[in-house]
């Protein structure tokens, strides 16, 4: 796991260069987001300004951005809850890597690894984190899988399963039981995405850090 891994919050400042990230290649085709700016920053506001329980950081590699990750607790989420039929005390997790030259090395599992351990289990309310990457998606699967994560399922997310396009989930909006995170899919969210729903049972971090 790098050493100079870490986790900021997402602040208004930081909203231009999340917006310009959502819009390359590789992250647009599994989170899409308004290309129009002003509606864009109206989706992602609220939660940076404790108006919506999502919280939102930037992944930074040797204090270098290069990525986003965002963790909520699906009981703040009613229909995404029973979507995916979790119990008390489930997270969510959604994140993407910006740069394209950092994908596929494993930086998506050792950021699972750390930001389960160090965010969300730090909250005494989480007692299990899911996530539900695309199916059309085996990296992101793969990533979450050798972060500690079992697939549990399958579902497909109607657009009404999303709170807003990023708040919270991305992972239900761009991308659950016991598990952590996902990403959109790249057919129009009108249409319903088809999701694989990867679980983790963790109760404490000390408990992940054991494992990794």
């Amino acid at each position: 796991m790098p050493a100079d891994l870490s986790f900021r919050k997402l602040t208004a400042i930081n909203l231009p260069l999340l917006h310009e990230w959502l819009r390359r290649e590789h992250v647009h085709r599994w989170w899409q987001e308004p290309e129009d700016y002003e509606e864009f920053a109206k989706q992602y506001l609220p939660a940076i300004e404790g108006r919506d329980p999502t919280r939102m950081f930037l992944i930074e590699l040797g204090g270098r951005p290069v990525g986003f990750i965002q963790t909520f607790l699906l009981r703040d989420y009613p229909e995404r809850d029973e979507l995916v039929h979790t119990g008390p005390g489930v997270a969510g997790v959604d994140l993407f890597i910006a740069e394209p030259e950092l994908t596929g090395k494993g930086l998506g599992t050792a950021v699972l690894r750390r930001f389960t351990s160090e965010i969300v289990f730090a909250d005494q309310l989480a007692t299990a984190c899911v996530g539900d990457p695309d199916v059309e998606n085996p990296a992101s699967i793969r990533a979450f899988e050798r972060a500690g994560f079992r697939r549990a399922g399958v579902f497909v997310e109607p657009v009404s399963a999303t709170p807003t396009s990023r708040t919270p989930p991305r992972s239900a909006p761009s991308r659950g039981p016991a598990s952590a995170g996902r990403e959109c899919s790249s057919s129009p969210r009108t249409a319903g995405r088809t999701c694989s729903c990867v679980s983790i049972a963790i109760r404490r971090a000390a408990e992940l850090s054991a494992s990794s």
